[in-house]
């Protein structure tokens, strides 16, 4: 076994591959899987998210998923778990001529871009003419609970402080190039003292200004 740590093409990969393997237990859809059968790879997975949904009988395998979410690190796995998985993936090894045919026609015939996008667009149609009630409900009562939102949010900050310190130095290392500033000192300078957007990512920087909790954060870790 060769473990070649992160790869940025990862389309020679999956070039050279004659399946993959998903072994996680919680996932939505995964992309790993959506690209090795676009690529003309099978796949065995364990049976979570909708995994199922995207691997057929024909393109690959979906195995029992034996463990909860919480047991992520429970690494005693039974010798069951373990055979179905080299069940799985001795059945696609004797077909795999037959499987890495059918997987680039799965994408092709029902998870391209344009297939999502009429689905989608049936799903707010839908959603438009035929609202939930209950969901709409839920959605209120939880708008009247923001002062309590934003409580615990500071509360995970101020508890988290140190952690959050050592990360952003972390992200900051990494991308400090990327400001397009000539004077080295003070684009350094700039970068770690005054813009928060570079001491926590991007998305959580849009999600704390939507629910109006920026400018606490910034009080509470000291910026």
């Amino acid at each position: 076994m060769c473990l070649h740590g992160n790869i940025k093409k990862t389309e020679r990969i999956y070039a050279i591959s004659d399946l993959s393997i998903n072994t996680s237990i919680k996932e939505g859809l995964a992309l790993t899987s959506y690209e090795s059968l676009a690529m003309g790879v099978p796949v065995v997975s364990s049976d979570v998210g909708g995994q199922k949904e995207l691997i057929t009988e024909d393109v690959g395998v979906i195995v029992p998923c034996f463990q909860d979410e919480k047991e992520i690190w429970n690494f005693d796995y039974s010798e069951q778990e373990v055979l179905n998985y080299v069940v799985a993936v001795q059945k696609i090894i004797n077909n795999l001529k037959l499987y890495k045919s059918n997987c680039r026609k799965r994408i092709l015939n029902q998870f391209t871009i344009d297939l999502m996008i009429k689905n989608m667009e049936k799903e707010f149609m839908e959603l438009a003419q035929n609202p939930n009630k209950e969901k709409i409900e839920n959605g209120n009562q939880l708008a009247k609970n923001t002062s309590l939102l934003k409580e615990l949010i500071s509360s995970y900050f101020i508890s988290c402080q140190k952690q959050y310190e050592w990360l952003c130095d972390e992200f900051n290392t990494k991308n400090i190039h990327r400001l397009p500033m000539k004077n080295r000192a003070l684009k350094k300078r700039r970068f770690y003292e005054h813009t928060l957007e570079y001491k926590i990512k991007h998305p959580v920087v849009v999600a704390l200004r939507r629910i109006g909790v920026y400018e606490d954060a910034k009080r509470l870790l000291g910026i």
